[in-house]
């Protein structure tokens, strides 16, 4: 708090100190000016990667690699969140290799926005985004839908799952179940560091598998790309008498230019479940039963699943200017399904 004091003095005197003061506050000033040239600093900064929105290039992943904050938004191609008035997070196959996340149900079951259900009587991956209902097999590769296996998909081509949540229709449009969002699936891709990974796994009561991850980039400039992924995992899960079987054989081609970009996955998977859980009917009960133990197998043990699937999916796009990116994209799939389907009923 500055004080104030009035003090009466001659008026020469008066005259002499305002002199003063004037003389004495244009010093300051200047000498105000000068620090203020001397402490001043220019910053420069430059994004640290070369991600351009609107084509098939993935969002960057941020802090240890598992978060990437956007994805595919059908129509806009990859967006930043932070961009688009939608919400929509990614999670990478850095973080499906950290959890060993084996499904897409795995891996979602990270956001808690969405809820991952059971379908009716079979073993499909239902889930809830916002409330509405997606089917499992109502999610996109490549930001297309129909192409993707009924029931259960494997993680091991996976690089990114992202899941929207928002006005679906929108921007992908009406051929899909989820009405509150949805969920992408962006096939791998052969990165410049070549990539060798050979793993076993050993799950539940004595389920076994092994996987094979393979990539490598050819080319002057690395332009080439290839990776394959095989699977097989069987055996019995944790449920007792549940047993199941994954073969995945996954293939990624890829071409980067200076404006033309272009890929093509074909995919081959194979699941099998023999008396595995499909949940209970309790719709003619009034009262709330008790849990059961979560190793008790309650389905019948003649149920089971047989899917059998070759899905493929081919991308293209060419950069017209800097600001402007054309992009076309196809893919389909064959499918195979057989089974037989009972839900455990619970009565009075």
């Amino acid at each position: 708090m500055n004080n104030i004091k009035y003090m009466k003095v001659p008026f020469c005197g008066s005259l002499l100190m305002l002199t003063m003061s004037t003389a004495a506050q244009t010093a300051t000033t200047e000498i105000g000016n000068k620090n203020n040239q001397q402490d001043t600093i220019v910053v420069h900064t430059k994004s640290q990667n070369n991600f351009l929105p609107g084509g098939n290039s993935l969002v960057p992943a941020y802090l240890d690699g598992h978060i990437a904050y956007g994805g595919c938004l059908g129509m806009l191609g990859e967006q930043n969140a932070m961009d688009v008035p939608f919400n929509v997070i990614g999670y990478t196959a850095k973080m499906v290799k950290d959890q060993q996340a084996k499904t897409v149900a795995e891996v979602v079951n990270n956001d808690t926005g969405v809820q991952n259900v059971q379908g009716y009587g079979n073993f499909t991956e239902t889930y809830r985004i916002r409330g509405f209902k997606l089917d499992g097999d109502d999610m996109m590769l490549g930001g297309l839908p129909g192409i993707l296996p009924r029931q259960m998909v494997d993680t091991a081509m996976i690089e990114r799952v992202e899941i929207f949540k928002g006005a679906n229709a929108l921007v992908n449009g009406a051929a899909s179940s989820g009405v509150g969002g949805v969920i992408n699936l962006e096939p791998k891709r052969a990165e410049d560091i070549p990539i060798t990974h050979l793993g076993l796994d050993y799950t539940s009561m004595s389920q076994v598998g092994g996987i094979l991850d393979v990539g490598r980039r050819f080319g002057e400039n690395n332009q080439f790309g290839a990776r394959i992924n095989l699977v097989h995992r069987v055996r019995e899960t944790a449920v007792k008498n549940d047993k199941r079987r994954t073969t995945l054989v996954s293939l990624a081609l890829d071409y980067h230019g200076d404006r033309v970009s272009s890929s093509l996955d074909l995919d081959y998977q194979k699941k099998t479940f023999h008396g595995g859980t499909m949940g209970v009917d309790i719709g003619g009960v009034d009262f709330i039963p008790l849990v059961p133990n979560n190793t008790h197998n309650y389905s019948q043990k003649w149920s089971y699943s047989n899917i059998e699937n070759q899905f493929g999916l081919a991308r293209a796009e060419y950069d017209l200017t800097n600001n402007w990116v054309l992009y076309a994209g196809a893919g389909g799939q064959h499918g195979q399904e057989i089974g037989a389907y009972k839900l455990t009923q619970d009565h009075k």
